[in-house]
């Protein structure tokens, strides 16, 4: 009986201590796989927001000259209105490059960093990516607006150059 009860303590013994071995393998493993994700998650988010900037600035200038078309077909290209647009559109140029500025380089490098700076580098990656789409947002409007403006000025064109019965 006391064999019995020494192998089995023998093999309970490494059994645990292999068990507490492939625990700290398991741990670490998971530990890199959630870096490589992290880091993964990260440079793609690095890439949304480098073209969502570069596609920013295009909007900006395109919604610039549409609101100046629109303004001088209905005679208002004088008015204090453009004077504020045009003092929003040089604010929002500025504030697109300070964010080209803070916005990390799409080829950077973050193998060196822990999975907690891979986290605080994502929020501030998606934190950046909200103030584009913030900006985004108010220039597609801007655009949409001119469009509905233009599809007025066509109608009213057609309503006095109609043939009168």
């Amino acid at each position: 009986m006391g064999y019995v009860g020494m192998a089995t303590g023998i093999i309970g013994a490494i059994t645990g201590i292999s068990g507490a071995i492939m625990g700290y393998v398991s741990y670490r493993r998971s530990n890199s796989l959630k870096s490589l994700d992290l880091r993964i998650e990260l440079r793609k988010a690095v890439n949304v927001a480098q073209s969502g900037l570069q596609q920013l600035s295009k909007l900006i200038e395109y919604a610039n000259k549409s609101r100046e078309a629109v303004a001088s077909a209905t005679g208002r290209f004088k008015f204090g209105m453009m004077e504020k647009w045009k003092q929003e559109i040089e604010a929002d140029k500025n504030a697109v490059k300070r964010l080209f500025q803070n916005a990390p380089a799409a080829d950077k490098s973050y193998d060196n960093l822990t999975p907690k700076e891979l986290e605080s580098t994502l929020v501030d990656i998606h934190r950046l990516q909200v103030q584009i789409d913030e900006l985004r947002n108010k220039y597609d409007a801007a655009v949409r607006a001119d469009d509905e403006e233009r599809k007025h000025i066509r109608e009213d064109i057609r309503t006095r150059h109609a043939p009168k019965q």
